[in-house]
């Protein structure tokens, strides 16, 4: 429910109780960043032990929290693109929409909840642009208000590492970049590190500008799956851009007006920092798609799709042919690997005859290259030949063209028999 939100902000948690800005100039950058770490450790300890720390700012935002749920994102990546690369096609496409769509609706809810929720926040306390009490403990319902609404905000990031999931199983490989990777990853690491810190400050603004980008965003994928075309596509980028540049602009402002002003100052660089990094790399594809007309960027991938290169291997030998001028040949039976893929491989069949014209001489039944192959696991594959005379001797060659997987060295399944890719 809404919580009312009073107006007074004469009480400051003991994180902005700091050094005055005339103080800090004379402190080295190195100086002043170990003393703000020290200052808002002091203040959360404080408010801690006073019991004006919301709970909720302790949950999920300790480091090994943020580097196990990381590890787990980035393996489970790793696992379903592992699989998926080998595949032609992506999972079942109408049962997996639909669950793109419930997703899609439940990030446009949970984004939409958390811009309501700062709007109402605002409206009764607008604040400044900077220099807002980053932790407040005069009003102990609206601080928890306020804090819930950010870590709304923050536990979101993790139910967003679907995204790179749900690329990966469709085969979307293109959308899965080094700016999606890294973005989805870190931003965990950003916010679940300050949000002890500043639950009420000037975070609302990172958290705002986010969270209606968002919104829009997912909103789009949402209509988009539905068959409408969204009219705000084409501002997406660009809203990126003009939020990192304007919270940029605030931390970087805040930090210029000393310790005392908003969320610790190591909170402030961080954010500068990694606004700037998301300014690089999202303005590199601006630049790219949009100023350059570059059809082909595509954000650094870090994950492609593969262009599947044929792979050959060739089996061949001689026969004798028996009654009636026929003969069954195998192959190795390590060519089951190479035979057993159905239509992913092309057989191409050579005979000869030797010491006789067999101009009659040809291929009765091919190998079975059914998925379901009713041949038991230990016997080779095999094809007939026909047509030949009894007794004679034939050269037969069969070449496999596999289409599914790049090509890579093949052993030999038995020395005797030779083969050659």
């Amino acid at each position: 429910h809404i919580v009312p939100v009073k107006s007074d902000l004469a009480m400051f948690g003991s994180s902005e109780k700091s050094a005055a800005a005339g103080d800090c100039d004379a402190m080295g950058f190195s100086d002043r960043m170990l003393a703000s770490y020290d200052s808002a450790w002091s203040g959360f300890e404080e408010r801690l032990a006073a019991g004006q720390q919301p709970p909720i700012t302790m949950k999920w935002t300790n480091f090994t929290f943020l580097i196990a749920a990381n590890a787990i994102y980035l393996t489970v990546t790793y696992i379903l693109y592992s699989v998926m690369s080998k595949r032609t096609t992506g999972v079942n496409d109408k049962m997996i929409k639909k669950v793109i769509m419930v997703y899609n609706a439940v990030c446009v809810f949970l984004a939409g909840y958390v811009v309501v929720g700062m709007l109402y926040y605002k409206m009764q306390e607008p604040g400044k642009f900077v220099c807002n009490v980053s932790a407040r403990v005069d009003d102990p319902e609206a601080a928890k208000f306020i804090a819930w609404v950010f870590w709304v905000f923050y536990a979101q990031k993790f139910w967003e590492f679907c995204d790179t999931w749900f690329f990966i199983l469709r085969r979307s490989f293109r959308q899965v970049t080094f700016l999606h990777i890294f973005h989805h990853s870190s931003i965990t690491f950003v916010v679940g590190t300050i949000l002890k810190f500043d639950y009420s400050g000037d975070m609302f603004l990172p958290i705002f500008l986010n969270a209606l980008v968002h919104v829009l965003m997912y909103s789009h994928y949402l209509v988009t799956a539905l068959g409408i075309k969204s009219w705000w596509r084409q501002y997406l980028t660009s809203l990126q851009l003009a939020q990192f540049c304007l919270i940029s602009l605030q931390s970087a402002v805040a930090y210029s007006r000393g310790p005392s002003c908003g969320a610790p100052d190591w909170a402030k660089v961080i954010m500068i920092l990694y606004m700037c990094s998301m300014l690089f790399l999202f303005g590199k594809f601006f630049v790219k798609r949009y100023i350059q007309k570059d059809t082909s960027a595509n954000m650094d991938g870090v994950i492609t799709t593969k262009a599947f290169t044929p792979e050959y291997i060739t089996y061949q030998g001689t026969a004798i042919l028996g009654a009636k001028g026929t003969a069954k040949i195998e192959l190795p039976l390590g060519a089951k690997t190479m035979t057993s893929r159905g239509s992913r491989v092309n057989l191409a069949y050579q005979l000869t005859a030797i010491g006789a014209s067999m101009p009659g001489l040809f291929v009765e039944s091919e190998v079975d290259t059914a998925p379901d192959s009713n041949q038991a696991k230990n016997e080779a594959p095999s094809f007939s030949v026909s047509g030949g005379k009894e007794g004679a001797k034939v050269s037969w060659q069969v070449a496999c063209e596999r289409v599914e997987r790049p090509a890579r060295k093949q052993k030999s399944p038995l020395p005797c028999c030779p083969q050659q890719q």
